[in-house]
């Protein structure tokens, strides 16, 4: 094998956003090692390939930041890769179906984070009845933000000494931009 990896002129790792970090950065010591050439994978073109707007590194019994912190865009090969984007999707051109064109478009949306969610609410009303609401999210801000004035609106009407921890939460929210901005106050 190791023969075989020094005549190796390209390797090609698909799914490579999925992959733990320690795996690229394994490789990338081994080809040094086996072709004794101190540059970044020993000098090999290495193409890697994934969408990382799909899965993070799976990291059993950890947190979100311990995923986060095991993707390759943590690694210290990540300033050193050339990065290229696909524009266009070659399986939907070729077909020329207006239906896949849509979904394409709708799935780049949304893992832009640009497709409004749809999601029911439900109201208990004093009668003991239920309303049912549609509701559509556009940014996660703007509903951190709603629900935040709700949480205030309930908390001050209560109790006026919890007044100031309203204002407070007020004060906080101003500056929060995501969700998880808000999570790590």
């Amino acid at each position: 094998m190791a023969q075989i990896l020094k005549e190796t002129k390209l390797i090609v790792w698909d799914e490579c956003t999925m992959a733990h970090k320690e795996g690229i950065e394994a490789l990338s010591k081994t080809l040094r090692d086996i072709r004794e050439n101190n540059s970044l994978m020993g000098g090999v073109t290495v193409l890697l390939a994934g969408d990382f707007r799909q899965t993070l590194p799976v990291v059993p019994k950890r947190t979100r930041a311990d995923e986060v912190k095991s993707c390759l865009k943590s690694s210290y090969l990540w300033p050193h890769i050339q990065k290229l984007a696909l524009k266009t999707n070659m399986r939907v051109l070729l077909k020329g179906d207006a239906s896949a064109v849509q979904f394409a478009q709708t799935l780049l949306q949304m893992g832009d984070g640009d497709y409004p969610i749809s999601y029911p609410i439900f109201i208990n009303q004093p009668d003991g009845k239920s309303s049912k609401i549609i509701r559509t999210i556009r940014s996660y801000e703007e509903e951190v933000v709603k629900l935040s004035k709700l949480i205030i609106e309930e908390i001050t009407s209560s109790s006026p000494r919890l007044m100031t921890q309203a204002v407070d939460i007020g004060r906080k929210l101003r500056h929060v931009s995501t969700v998880e901005n808000l999570i790590t106050y």
